[in-house]
Formats: C-alpha cells, sequence, structure tokens
C-alpha cells in the first residue's frame, strides 16, 4: 500500500484536474454558448418585431387622420362615408396589431430574460462546486 502511494497521489491529481476541467469548461462554456446563441436570436426577432410595432403605429396613426378627414367630408357629401368606414376598420385592424405585437415582444424579453438568469444559476453553482 505505502509502495503506491506516489502512483495513487498522482493519479489523483490527475483525476482531480480532470474533474475541475470538466466543472469549469465544459457544461458551463456549452450552455453560455448556446444561450449566447438564443438570446441573439431572440434579440434579432425583439429589434424586427419593434420594428414592425412602429411601423403600424404609424399606419395606425395614419388610418386614424384620415378616416376623421372622411368622416368629417361625409357630414358634408355623403359620399365619402364608405372611405370612412373603411379607414376606421383599418385604422383599428392595426391598432390591435400592434397592441398584439407589443404583447409578443414583451413574452420575448421575459424569456431572454429567464435565459439569463438560468445561466447565471448554473454558473454559481459550478463556482460553488469549484471549491
Amino acid at each position: 500500500m505505502c509502495d503506491n502511494f506516489p502512483e495513487y497521489r498522482k493519479q489523483y491529481e490527475e483525476n482531480k484536474l480532470n474533474l475541475n476541467e470538466k466543472i469549469n469548461i465544459s457544461p458551463l462554456s456549452v450552455e453560455v454558448k448556446s444561450v449566447i446563441l438564443t438570446n441573439e436570436n431572440i434579440q434579432d426577432q425583439i429589434d424586427s418585431l419593434v420594428f414592425q410595432r412602429n411601423v403600424i403605429i404609424g399606419a395606425t396613426t395614419l388610418f386614424a387622420i384620415t378616416a376623421a378627414g372622411f368622416w368629417a367630408a361625409a357630414w358634408w357629401f355623403g359620399i365619402t362615408i364608405p372611405a370612412a368606414i373603411a379607414c376606421t376598420t383599418s385604422s383599428v385592424s392595426c391598432g390591435i396589431l400592434q397592441d398584439k405585437i407589443g404583447h409578443t415582444v414583451d413574452e420575448l424579453r421575459e424569456y431572454k430574460e429567464k435565459c439569463v438568469d438560468k445561466v447565471w444559476k448554473k454558473f454559481i453553482k459550478l463556482w460553488f462546486l469549484k471549491f
């Protein structure tokens, strides 16, 4: 038993080093890389949806102003009532659409925050396992 102690000690140190490498590098780096890619994809989707929402807000405003003009013209002429109804319907539709996009953006931001929290929890667990 005493004759094998230096060899046992060397093997123990190698295994300990391998275990530390596995704990410090492998799980964390894979998890971080996957979450970074996920967060980049989510952030791209959020940016795209925010841009689309801004465009639709502009369209909603344009349709609402146009509908107000057609309704005002309908007071005197009466022939613009179908156009006023169409612009009002378009304005309401765009308003509902931009609201739904806003909820989707909020949900994506929540999901992104949960992913980041998950990585930090894993990082803290792995960091404490190191000691």
